[in-house]
């Protein structure tokens, strides 16, 4: 769809004149609070007879408990538990509903905002002049709110010590907008309307998380949520599966293969020009991994950004600094439809093991700053700096996350609200993406191993040799 922040959404405690782009947004006001939808935005809302408590999803949420999909009908048991319990039991079940999407509930003049687990839905937000505004895109938070570009955030995003062959993204609570503060995953936002008060505040882990058995039970259970999640995903619409020839990719792909609708396919994106031995191995493992699995396999060509096309004026609007993977957007705009949906296999990382060197028993400033970036800004004072403001915005310390590993953790919530996120975005341009490894159930499954397990990736290793035996086709390639 040619239009800017393609399937966002902005939250305000005033009602707004949205920007120009935004002329033909739906919106909808519930318990003080005025809501605005993208014309492809999935929303639903749903409030007591009363009219007391009140909840509005925001994307695509399943439960794995009970296998609702219903929008309506998710809105309406969280306003249920607000009802007959309380505030935190709605974000203990908020946060084991799978999918994709971020919920906003409350009372008469009382918002709290909950992301999902990696909170792959991006929220921005901002309290300026006595208004709180979050969106979907950060520049859409500034453009209503007034915020500035960040002098201190392009100088960092500018600075020649910092170098990232892999892209980089902006660090800590840096957003290219001053004031325009990130969701960060495990957090949620309350705002209170007559005190005109914002708080960003850690949620999750409120308790140890616990060993489940042996590793046959945890394999067992990991596989028994993995396909679950898919199971729900895939009951959504004909889906699409972004295939390579790594181990998440696998997995993923063997949980759907024997779900996905007729007529889905597997994809893998490959750019010819330039192309590496490696990169060409991939490529024939992910075609190799589709044919086994009984599945059509499409090479969508990756080719070089276009500056001139008009889908860049969108982009742009969108995505005026900080963009993640403008070619590869551009090659899904050109290759997808709007009701297109791929199931990607990110997140894994999160039950693994992404930081391998863990040599420091606390997550300070100076360790953060290093994980954040080997280049030399990484030992900068302006990186310390900022992520001594991180550490005290996220509660990101020892006393507040329990028994879980801040390597881990650090992964889960800086990288995928910073990082990943941002590449959720830009696919939302072209069509739906869903995350099979986006389940705090499967998450902490993963967790529960023993860090050797972890970094082997035994548990996606066994998972894809049982499927593969239970579907007679080679755990390894030719």
């Amino acid at each position: 769809m040619q239009s800017a922040f393609v399937r966002g959404y902005v939250i305000s405690d005033t009602q707004l004149d949205l920007p120009d782009q935004c002329s033909d947004w739906q919106s909808s006001a519930i318990g003080g609070y005025s809501f605005y939808f993208h014309p492809l935005t999935k929303w639903a809302r749903f409030s007591d007879s009363q009219g007391e408590h009140w909840a509005l999803f925001i994307g695509q949420a399943v439960d794995l408990k009970s296998g609702e999909t219903s929008m309506p009908e998710l809105a309406k048991t969280t306003c249920e538990i607000l009802s007959q319990h309380d505030e935190q039991a709605a974000v203990e079940y908020l946060a084991y509903l799978g999918g994709r999407f971020i919920c906003a509930f409350g009372k008469k003049d009382e918002v709290t905002v909950v992301p999902d687990c990696h909170a792959t839905i991006a929220a921005f937000w901002t309290e300026k002049d006595g208004k709180f505004v979050a969106s979907s895109h950060s520049r859409l938070t500034a453009i209503i709110a007034g915020c500035e570009q960040s002098t201190k955030s392009a100088s960092i995003m500018e600075s020649p010590l910092y170098t990232d062959a892999g892209g980089k993204y902006y660090p800590g609570v840096l957003t290219p907008f001053e004031s325009v503060l990130p969701l960060i995953a495990n957090c949620l936002l309350r705002n209170e309307k007559q005190q005109g008060t914002t708080r960003h505040t850690r949620f999750y882990p409120w308790e140890d998380v616990q060993p489940i058995g042996d590793t046959g039970v945890v394999l067992d259970a990991f596989g028994k949520v993995l396909e679950r999640h898919v199971e729900l995903l895939t009951s959504l619409g004909k889906t699409n599966i972004s295939l390579t020839a790594g181990l998440d990719s696998r997995a993923a792909a063997f949980a759907a293969a024997s779900q996905v609708q007729e007529g889905s396919y597997a994809y893998t994106y490959f750019r010819f020009e330039g192309a590496v031995t490696e990169t060409v191995e991939d490529l024939m493992g992910a075609s190799d991994w589709a044919r086994q699995l009984g599945l059509p396999h499409r090479i969508i060509r990756l080719h070089p950004y276009d500056p001139g096309a008009d889908w860049v004026k969108m982009y742009v609007q969108s995505f005026p600094r900080g963009a993640r993977f403008p070619a590869l957007a551009q090659c899904y705009d050109e290759n997808f439809s709007d009701d297109d949906i791929s199931l990607v296999s990110t997140i894994a990382e999160t039950g693994t093991a992404f930081y391998k060197l863990r040599d420091s028993p606390e997550p300070t400033p100076e360790v953060l700053a290093g994980k954040f970036s080997r280049s030399p800004i990484g030992r900068s004072e302006d990186m310390i700096s900022v992520f001594k403001e991180y550490i005290q915005y996220a509660e990101f310390s020892s006393d507040r996350i329990h028994n879980l590993d801040w390597h881990d953790l650090f992964y889960w919530e800086h990288r995928n609200s910073k990082w990943a996120s941002l590449w959720y975005s830009e696919v939302d341009l072209s069509h739906r993406v869903f995350l099979p490894f986006n389940s705090r159930a499967l998450i902490e499954i993963m967790l529960s191993l023993d860090y050797s397990l972890r970094e082997s990736r035994f548990l996606l290793t066994e998972y894809c040799a049982r499927k593969a035996s239970e579907l007679g086709v080679s755990a390894t390639l030719v």
